[in-house]
């Protein structure tokens, strides 16, 4: 049995619709994780349809284009108090019977970036140049992504990094903790062209 949750309707149902070719019970639920009482309804819902729960999955993914500073303050919220539940539940688990594996993505070639919100000062050639970089170092497939974490979770890994990105990262970080973003900044920045004078 599969209980899904999205704030994506046409998204939810694809996904229903997919899940449901393989045999698999599904029950949809259109929720936004951001709003603490749409979640708690949606925990209700589920345990009423299913009985219980063997297996969370919190995929929610957000993006930004533009500046914290330039974001409209609503648009702030959603990342940083999902996080922090994250965060807590897991400091939580540690002293449960709970497992809990925190999953670290390199680029995963999903519309996240297309879909991103964007501050009002980004104009759409910025905007456009933004996503084409992201399909440019987005090498993981959405499918490959979910095998890795299926095993991850399945091999009780507490961190499922995914991609060679995400490892090159995880080096990078850990033998230069304070100036490894620069790194990752020259991997992101666009190919530079050079002309003949």
């Amino acid at each position: 049995m599969l209980a899904l949750g999205d704030v994506d309707a046409a998204g939810l149902a694809e996904s229903a619709a997919a899940a449901r070719k393989t045999g698999v019970r599904v029950s949809m639920h259109q929720v936004d994780v951001a709003v603490p009482a749409a979640m708690e309804e949606f925990r209700d819902a589920v345990l009423r349809e299913h009985g219980r729960v063997a297996l969370l999955v919190n995929n929610a993914g957000v993006a930004m284009i533009g500046t914290v500073a330039s974001l409209p303050r609503p648009a702030r919220r959603p990342m940083p108090r999902a996080s922090s539940r994250c965060a807590a539940s897991a400091r939580r688990c540690a002293t449960s019977t709970v497992k809990v594996s925190v999953v670290h993505p390199g680029g995963i070639r999903t519309p996240i970036a297309a879909n991103a919100r964007a501050a009002a000062g980004v104009s759409n050639a910025g905007r456009s140049e933004i996503v084409a970089r992201f399909a440019r170092v987005a090498r993981t497939t959405p499918e490959a992504a979910a095998e890795r974490i299926v095993q991850g979770i399945l091999k009780d890994e507490k961190r499922i990094l995914i991609g060679g990105d995400a490892r090159f990262i995880d080096r990078v970080q850990r033998l230069l903790p304070a100036s490894y973003w620069r790194i990752v900044a020259r991997s992101w920045a666009p190919p530079t062209t050079h002309g003949r004078r």
